[in-house]
């Protein structure tokens, strides 16, 4: 069995909906791909029928706020004796790491028991929930950003590609997946403008 779950679809300045993100599962468990902006995600996932405490994987694919603030609130959802594993490009990482730091002074000396924080590169693969997956850098104009190609239980490929539009040097390593999936991401031509009702400048 192999399910997602959208936990939210809206864009970085949305104030009726939740950013988004979503969580990948199968037979063997449950990766959160990215975290939206805040403690919102709880209920997000409560909403969905989703135990956070049931998260093992989280991959974060760049340090924008709608994104990674979500974050703390899976550290705090953190138990002893659940696992946790973090998949993570520098950038990230660092943030990351800070926020444990400043939010959670306890772990400056060690990390909770079962948290495990892994650097990830452009090219390096890795088996989550066991299924393999390659991460890819989508060659975003702005902030560092990555991407994985997931080999699903059939053999065919879930391709998570951020939230900017298509690279062409990407091409052939997406070429032929079953699922593609973008973030909310507006044309590199145009300017994102105020939300509906809530006037200009």
């Amino acid at each position: 069995m192999e399910k997602i779950t959208m936990l939210g679809t809206g864009h970085a300045m949305t104030f009726d909906c939740f950013n988004t993100c979503f969580v990948y599962e199968n037979e063997n468990g449950k990766m959160l791909v990215d975290t939206g902006g805040g403690g919102q995600l709880l209920g997000q996932m409560q909403r969905a029928g989703i135990d956070a405490s049931e998260i093992q994987a989280i991959f974060v694919s760049h340090k924008h706020t709608d994104h990674i603030m979500g974050l703390p609130w899976m550290f705090r959802m953190q138990g002893r004796e659940r696992k946790l594993k973090l998949y993570l490009h520098e950038d990230v990482m660092e943030v990351a790491l800070g926020m444990m730091r400043l939010l959670f002074p306890e772990t400056a000396v060690q990390l909770p028991e079962g948290m495990e924080f892994i650097t990830i590169h452009d090219g390096d693969t890795a088996e989550i929930l066991g299924r393999p997956v390659e991460f890819m850098d989508v060659n975003s104009p702005n902030v560092t950003q990555y991407g994985f190609i997931l080999t699903l239980e059939d053999g065919g490929k879930l391709v998570f590609h951020g939230d900017v539009p298509f690279h062409e040097s990407n091409r052939a390593r997406i070429d032929g997946a079953e699922w593609l999936l973008h973030e909310a991401f507006n044309l590199s031509t145009e300017k994102m403008g105020p939300p509906p009702g809530k006037g200009g400048p």
